[in-house]
């Protein structure tokens, strides 16, 4: 694939085979408790994983199973907020 710029007729960009395939799945749960008032305890997990494939065709059922075979982040998270009043 090459891309003319500047108008000249000279390709100014020449970019190699477009096709391929970007796989891409992230999700979060939050869980939230109130123990006081204004006082609250978060946590959070979050799951991420991704790939790619130099194969650029659409086939939903592989690419789901592409997907999922991928290694996975886990972050979980803690977050304690406490309410000073005087």
């Amino acid at each position: 694939m090459t891309t003319d710029v500047a108008g000249d007729g000279q390709p100014d960009v020449t970019l190699g085979n477009p096709d391929f395939t970007v796989l891409s799945f992230r999700s979060n749960v939050v869980l939230r408790w109130e123990y006081q008032l204004g006082s609250t305890i978060f946590l959070v997990w979050q799951h991420g994983r991704s790939g790619s494939d130099t194969d650029g065709r659409f086939r939903f059922g592989d690419r789901m199973g592409d997907l999922f075979r991928s290694p996975a982040d886990n972050v979980l998270l803690v977050k304690v907020n406490y309410w000073l009043s005087l």
